[in-house]
C-alpha cells in the first residue's frame, strides 16, 4: 500500500507525460487529472486485455476547482465539468468507433452533490448543485446537467 491513502496504487505516480508535463488539469481533488485521451486509451486496452462483451464505465466525473467557494449562481456554470465531459464522451465515442470498443453504459458521478468519503461536503462532483445553507437543501441543475440531458436528447 502506498500510505497516502488512495490505495493500493499510487495514481500520482503516473501524473505526468514522458517529457514531465502534467496529464491535464487537476480537478479540486488534487488526486484527479483530467486526461480524456488516457480514458480513451484504457477502455482500448481492457477490450483488448480482456475482450469482454460489453463494457460498462459506472462512475465517471470530476470535481470542479473552487466550487465549493462559489455563490450558487456561480457554481452552476460549471465549465470545467462540462469540458471534462465533452472530452471523456468523444474519447469513448472514439474508442468505440476506431476500435470497436463494447462501451454499453456509462453513468455519470454524480447526480447531485454529495458526502465525499475523505473531503466530507467540500469536493463537489454532482451535476445538481445542492445548496447546503439552505433549509430545505434547494438543488439546481448546473451547466453539466443541462449539456448532459441534451446529449442524451432531453433537453431541459
Amino acid at each position: 500500500m502506498s500510505g497516502d491513502g488512495l490505495g493500493l496504487t499510487n495514481y500520482l505516480a503516473h501524473e505526468k507525460d514522458a517529457s514531465g508535463a502534467l496529464l491535464g488539469p487537476v480537478a479540486e481533488s488534487s488526486w484527479l487529472l483530467v486526461d480524456p485521451s488516457g480514458f480513451g486509451k484504457l477502455l482500448v486496452y481492457l477490450n483488448k486485455r480482456y475482450n469482454p462483451g460489453e463494457i460498462a464505465v459506472t462512475e465517471n466525473g470530476v470535481s470542479a476547482p473552487g466550487e465549493d467557494s462559489k455563490t450558487p449562481e456561480e457554481a452552476v456554470k460549471d465549465t470545467f465539468r462540462v469540458d471534462f465531459f465533452k472530452g471523456y464522451f468523444a474519447a469513448a465515442e472514439k474508442a468505440v468507433r476506431e476500435d470497436n470498443v463494447p462501451l454499453k453504459t456509462y453513468f455519470v458521478w454524480s447526480f447531485m452533490d454529495n458526502l465525499e468519503w475523505a473531503m466530507g461536503y467540500k469536493e463537489r462532483f454532482g451535476i445538481t448543485y445542492v445548496d447546503y445553507k439552505s433549509k430545505d437543501l434547494t438543488r439546481t441543475p448546473k451547466d453539466s446537467f443541462k449539456w448532459l440531458s441534451r446529449l442524451y436528447g432531453n433537453d431541459v
